[in-house]
């Protein structure tokens, strides 16, 4: 569940619109549109802080960022507005040493669940925080999320016994390599049904690998539904900032209608906004941002 803010009863971030009726013909759920949902799950508060306010004071550690501190891992400007998402199971994300934190996705996971964590697998890479390295949990309460060769569906799986959850933040292309390390591979490995990725950041392997964050929602929606025939939309908010910057990229690239997004699909950018159906015009994001990564200016 997600915290309030402000008066009692005020929601801390706006609810997605979740109005199809169509059902997937196999799993018999309904269909819901994950762009959409994107282009909802926003705080106007926040919104507004994010296009004006320049960085701030991290809390933590004092160092000026916008969104998140990398180091401290923790909510900086509009904190007070950002989702607090609670976990059925503990979310122990493995980051390989050359990923660059400030171009990934999982810490945006370890900032919104207080019971996320973000370890260091062995070695150093340039960019690489100094993260403590992953203790050993126990094998019988804990799955890898991977889509190994004997990876079982989380259909398949009995979720009363998992109490943690394992998941790997690297390129895919050493994923595998880590998924084969005698330490990750001890544990029960299983896979989530293919969902398109939304990720701006582009890769050889096709659209259903997806960003870390993706994944991680992704699983926790699975699931929520395998264990409960339903999804209410309570880790919605593991998105929080994927989808603001997801509209950034968005807003970008509508109003510079000149700029060329390379290598995703031609109907990647929306040139009208989905929630109001006009071009927008008025953007506060300068073309330069940097929006090749993770984040922009964290």
């Amino acid at each position: 569940t997600m915290a309030a803010i402000g008066e009692p009863g005020e929601e801390r971030i706006s609810g997605c619109k979740r109005s199809s009726e169509e059902v997937d013909q196999q799993t018999g759920e309904k269909v819901d549109d994950f762009s959409e949902l994107l282009w909802s799950l926003r705080h106007p508060e926040f919104e507004d802080l994010a296009a004006t306010k320049p960085k701030v004071p991290c809390p933590g550690c004092g160092k000026p960022t916008k969104f998140y501190c990398l180091k401290c891992q923790r909510a900086a400007a509009g904190a007070q507005y950002v989702p607090v998402v609670d976990l059925p199971f503990s979310l122990e994300i493995l980051q390989h040493p050359q990923e660059n934190p400030s171009k990934g996705s999982a810490i945006q996971a370890v900032v919104l669940a207080p019971n996320a964590h973000l370890w260091g697998l062995p070695g150093r890479g340039k960019h690489s925080l100094t993260l403590p390295e992953h203790p050993d949990f126990p094998i019988d309460e804990t799955v890898v999320l991977y889509p190994s060769a004997d990876a079982v569906n989380v259909t398949d799986v009995d979720w009363d016994t998992v109490k943690h959850v394992l998941v790997i933040d690297s390129a895919w292309r050493k994923s595998g390599g880590i998924a084969k390390q005698p330490e990750i591979s001890k544990y029960r490995f299983v896979k989530i049904r293919e969902e398109k990725t939304f990720y701006w950041r582009w890769h050889k392997k096709g659209e259903e690998c997806m960003s870390t964050v993706e994944a991680i929602y992704h699983f926790y929606r699975q699931t929520a539904l395998a264990r409960n025939g339903r999804y209410d939309g309570q880790y919605d908010g593991l998105l929080f900032y994927f989808a603001h910057f997801y509209r950034l990229v968005q807003q970008v690239y509508r109003d510079n209608p000149d700029l060329t997004f390379h290598n995703k699909p031609q109907d990647y950018i929306k040139y009208v906004d989905p929630r109001s159906d006009q071009k927008a015009g008025s953007s506060q994001v300068d073309a330069g941002t940097k929006l090749e990564g993770g984040a922009p200016d964290q």
